[in-house]
């Protein structure tokens, strides 16, 4: 999450950061208007369920194995003219930081039409084929995992996405733009209430009511909870639940 800035003229290589990185857990590092990135092993963490904690921003690169996930998933289904769309917290993250949500846990959701399940299923063989785990978890409804993350594609007659042939509203999402509902911003609102550009965590995290999970976005008091490790760069709690550029990427 955090980054340093090197404003000495000196030439130096990743491997000279390495060692304060690892100890200070930093992914990013500016020097000479060059933005050097750190990937997970490079700075010693995982994406382990633990380090995607409550209270803690999930890593870029943590981020990154899952936003690759999805676009190889609605890159599969645009190859193969199925209609997908991003759903849920994943068209959620698009809409506020056009990327994973930062205290995403868990998952990202993409809509599947109803008249291509047939076909997505015949798709098995290129998703293991890629790297990817591929889980039936029952007709219509299916689980592609990494290996720290799981994106679920799913059917459902009460959200059938816009049919082939109609022009797809599209948004940006890790530097694509992926196809999601018609009306992202009245979808957004509708699923988690008039406020929903003020940040809630995960429900799931916050031991929401799962019979009710809608009712608890729509009210959930916008605030991070407080972190498990006051004064790490990557508590939630120091940021404000407003705005989105204090989770926006780090630039040259």
């Amino acid at each position: 999450m955090a980054f340093l800035i090197d404003e000495s003229q000196e030439k130096t290589t990743k491997k000279d950061w390495l060692d304060l990185a690892q100890s200070l857990k930093v992914e990013f590092i500016r020097m000479n208007k060059q933005l050097m990135e750190l990937d997970c092993e490079e700075w010693s963490t995982s994406c382990s369920k633990l380090s995607r904690s409550k209270g803690f921003a999930v890593s870029w690169c943590c981020k990154r194995e899952l936003s690759t996930a999805i676009q190889f998933t609605m890159s599969l289904c645009t190859e193969h003219h199925l209609v997908c769309q991003l759903n849920a917290g994943t068209s959620l993250g698009a809409i506020k930081v056009n990327n994973v949500l930062p205290w995403e846990t868990v998952d990202a959701d993409i809509l599947l039409h109803p008249d291509n399940i047939t076909a997505f299923e015949k798709l098995e063989s290129t998703i293991t084929q890629n790297g990817y785990r591929y889980n039936t978890v029952k007709f219509g409804y299916y689980h592609i995992h990494t290996a720290h993350w799981t994106v679920e594609v799913f059917a459902d007659s009460l959200q059938t996405p816009a049919s082939a042939g109609v022009t797809p509203t599209r948004i940006e999402f890790d530097g694509q733009l992926l196809e999601t509902v018609i009306n992202p911003g009245l979808f957004g609102r509708n699923m988690y209430g008039s406020e929903m550009y003020q940040h809630a965590q995960h429900w799931r995290g916050m031991k929401a009511d799962r019979s009710n999970i809608w009712e608890y976005f729509h009210n959930a008091q916008k605030k991070f909870s407080q972190c498990p490790e006051p004064g790490h760069h990557a508590c939630l709690d120091q940021f404000e639940a407003d705005g989105n550029l204090e989770f926006a990427k780090p630039s040259a």
